[in-house]
């Protein structure tokens, strides 16, 4: 990462001490001296572990080693061997590097990983249980097993777990984790929809090892001192200031079929978006395609890097950003570039109330290039055209900038729809005042690219 050097970085130095200080006064202000006991980072109390049985809260951090926030791991042990999970929301899927899986061969998706699981006398293969899904970069193989897993304090025995062999190049992203925790509801498991073995959160709640069916998330983000962790809460809701409004849906059923849209299905965290907004100017939500009645769909999911947008709410977002853009198009969705100095305020309507992206989070750490002689940054955002897995994406950009409930309400799952909370994290003086001082901590070195489109 660059740094200012001789008397700018003493101004920089100077600049975040100062923004450091009025923002701790105005969240102090904001939420009232009776929260004071609860602020830390970002305003939520931090804990290892609640020390409520039933009850566990997991560190969120980014992948040691990286330059970006695109990942968010959490530590799990599996039969007692402590690995790195990076979390996934719209799968339920639960699986792991084995130690079959080659760490050498750089076409392989375990290229450089260092902490796979072992494989011994404890180990129990569920026989004739393959497994072969598509998630993340590519295809995972491996086969299913029996194991008993530790999340914090919480230990759940006999839960299915995918032990991977073979898998897709950048997979684990070159042992940024060992595996993925799938939180995502349980239609979305292979494993469950081929063999009926319940998905890691469905068996701890089929247990009893939760207090309540329950958790909570926040996400980290890179270069944000106030936001260097997050925090998964297993079984309740993490402790949160009364002035945190966390407003409540039930999760919205739709279908994968644009031409059987009577065919819906309970099958992600999802809500309906009911706004956008950019730089104060509301523009109209492109129509759902999912639902009869043309509800815009979006769809949380922590193991998305990027905002994804209906091609016309993309385009037109940038029509409305500050300074000068770029557009590039890209198979895997078509790409914005923006002046990294200037703040761009998206924000999106949901529940009735309107949810701020903090302006750090519309760029794409690491990305700074200079563009036509100009300095630019990638925005967290892309197209989204093709696929049925909702009409939009909410990915970790959103999710850094909000504080998110995925509740079951009840103890047998899907009697009672399951419901989705979120509230806003972000204030927007605040945001802004901290933009000018924070922004750089993102960025990384300048590649000249003079290929783009300028708009």
């Amino acid at each position: 990462m660059n740094s200012p050097s001789g008397r700018h970085a003493a101004t920089h130095r100077a600049a975040i001490v100062v923004v450091f200080v009025c923002s701790t006064i105005l969240v102090l202000l904001l939420w009232g001296v009776g929260d004071v006991k609860n602020l830390i980072g970002n305003g939520i109390e931090s804990h290892k572990d609640v020390g409520d049985k039933g009850v566990a809260s997991l560190d969120v951090y980014i992948p040691p080693g990286r330059t970006d926030d695109s990942y968010q791991n959490v530590d799990i042990q599996f039969d007692g061997q402590r690995l790195a999970f990076t979390l996934e929301t719209s799968s339920a899927d639960n699986f792991v590097a084995s130690e079959e899986c080659d760490t050498v061969d750089r076409t392989s998706g375990c290229y450089q990983l260092e902490k796979s699981y072992h494989i011994n006398d404890k180990t129990t293969f569920l026989s004739g249980d393959g497994f072969d899904t598509f998630l993340g970069k590519g295809r995972v193989i491996g086969n299913l097993s029996s194991i008993s897993v530790s999340l914090g304090s919480l230990y759940v025995e006999n839960a299915t777990t995918a032990l991977i062999n073979n898998a897709t190049i950048d997979e684990f992203q070159n042992g940024s984790f060992s595996g993925v925790l799938g939180l995502g509801l349980r239609t979305t498991s292979q494993q469950w929809l081929k063999y009926g073995r319940l998905p890691i959160v469905d068996t701890l709640i089929s247990q009893n090892v939760l207090k309540q069916p329950v958790f909570s998330l926040r996400s980290p983000r890179y270069g944000d001192p106030e936001q260097h962790t997050g925090r998964l809460t297993l079984g309740a809701i993490e402790s949160v200031p009364q002035s945190i409004n966390i407003t409540y849906r039930d999760v919205v059923p739709f279908s994968r079929n644009e031409h059987r849209l009577d065919h819906l299905e309970t099958i992600a965290w999802s809500t309906i978006l009911e706004g956008l907004r950019i730089n104060s100017v509301e523009i109209s939500v492109t129509p759902g395609r999912l639902r009869s009645d043309h509800q815009h769909v979006s769809v949380l999911d922590s193991g998305s890097s990027y905002i994804y947008l209906r091609n016309r709410d993309f385009y037109t977002i940038v029509e409305y950003l500050h300074g000068a853009t770029a557009t590039e198009t890209h198979p895997n969705g078509d790409k914005i570039y923006v002046e990294c100095d200037q703040p761009q305020l998206l924000e999106f309507k949901f529940h009735d109330r309107w949810f701020l992206i903090d302006p750090l989070d519309m760029l794409l750490a690491g990305s700074r290039q200079l563009i036509n002689g100009t300095v630019m940054c990638e925005a967290n955002l892309r197209t989204w055209e093709f696929s049925t897995f909702g009409d939009s994406i909410m990915g970790l950009p959103f999710l850094r900038s909000a504080f998110v409930v995925f509740d079951y309400v009840s103890a047998d799952m899907y009697s009672t729809s399951p419901r989705l909370g979120i509230a806003s994290m972000v204030d927007k003086d605040m945001a802004m005042k901290r933009y000018a001082a924070l922004y750089s901590n993102r960025l990384q070195q300048i590649d000249s690219v003079d290929n783009k489109a300028a708009l």
